[in-house]
């Protein structure tokens, strides 16, 4: 691999993949493994289970966001994970407030429509 090549965006994009399809998956994993010798055991294996499912929750909108535009990622993850105002995003990605608020609109509907997963959504997807 070339690392001249590589920016700081596709690092983040290699790491969040790497996390969501593998890591994530194989901790759910382990939590499954747990539940079940508790299981066998007469043990609580509830909290087990629990784990297993944020884990795959947590793969499942980090393959989600892996789908949606550069635009729409940086704006959605600036406002939704680091709580940034409207216009702090503006001043960040050098895009107008206006600009801003059409994305968020945009990215949560299309993050909606993927995580939803039902028939139709592939193709209301496509028209957005």
């Amino acid at each position: 691999m070339n690392f001249s090549q590589m920016s700081l965006d596709n690092g983040i994009l290699h790491l969040a993949n790497w996390v969501g399809n593998v890591i994530m998956p194989t901790i759910a994993a382990v939590f499954v493994i747990m539940a079940i010798l508790q299981f066998s055991k007469g043990q609580e294996f509830s909290h087990s289970m629990y784990g297993a499912l944020v884990c795959l929750m947590v793969s499942g909108l980090t393959r989600a966001l892996e789908t949606l535009p550069p635009r729409y990622r940086e704006v959605l993850v600036l406002r939704e994970l680091e709580g940034c105002s409207y216009k702090e995003i503006a001043a960040i990605t050098s895009i107008p407030i206006g600009t801003v608020m059409s994305s968020l609109s945009r990215a949560r509907r299309q993050l909606f429509v993927v995580l939803d997963g039902s028939p139709g959504s592939e193709e209301a997807n496509r028209e957005m």
